[in-house]
């Protein structure tokens, strides 16, 4: 199977509710103390060392990777027009700068928490953070990205129909 096909063909067997940014690890794999296993980003992967992985592993992998609308895996070597870049790095540096804006502007609207709601409030942190993530990026324009995450099974490529006439398209 070529890589373009594996990568077209894989999906998440079993979603996984666990946050990436409680793992341990870098940008490439981390440890989920939820399943003691370790996840990896295949996004953070070049295509060729993301199928390297799932082969290597037998297709037996906890992965994370960002699938786009119409269907296509992405990773790290994806190829971008130039012209993709310079606006993408414009929405990102007003995006910078309204989240330096909000860091600045929430400490000294915010109540501290006492030690019984420091848990929970850190959980409404992360949780208010990625929605305003998300909300910026869809306000800047992007469409918000499908990421998936979980145990990682590669589907067969599907069969081609026999064509009209063949002797296997015949019933008796």
């Amino acid at each position: 199977m070529k890589t373009n096909e594996l990568l077209a063909n894989i999906k998440v067997a079993s979603p996984c509710s666990a946050r990436w940014g409680h793992m341990v690890g870098d940008d490439r794999a981390r440890f989920c103390d939820q399943c003691q296993k370790h996840v990896y980003n295949l996004s953070s992967l070049t295509a060729d060392e993301a199928v390297a992985l799932i082969r290597e592993r037998e297709g037996s992998l906890c992965g994370r990777f960002y699938r786009r609308a119409y269907g296509t895996v992405l990773t790290s070597d994806c190829p971008v027009g130039a012209g993709q870049v310079w606006t993408r790095f414009r929405r990102l540096a007003v995006a910078a700068a309204a989240f330096v804006m909000l860091g600045v502007a929430i400490p000294l609207v915010a109540k501290s928490p006492s030690r019984d709601e420091m848990p929970r409030a850190r959980a409404k942190v992360y949780r208010a953070w990625d929605d305003a993530i998300v909300t910026l990026k869809t306000w800047l324009g992007y469409p918000p990205p499908r990421m998936l995450m979980g145990k990682i099974c590669v589907a067969p490529p599907p069969t081609p129909l026999p064509a009209k006439g063949s002797p296997q398209s015949t019933s008796n």
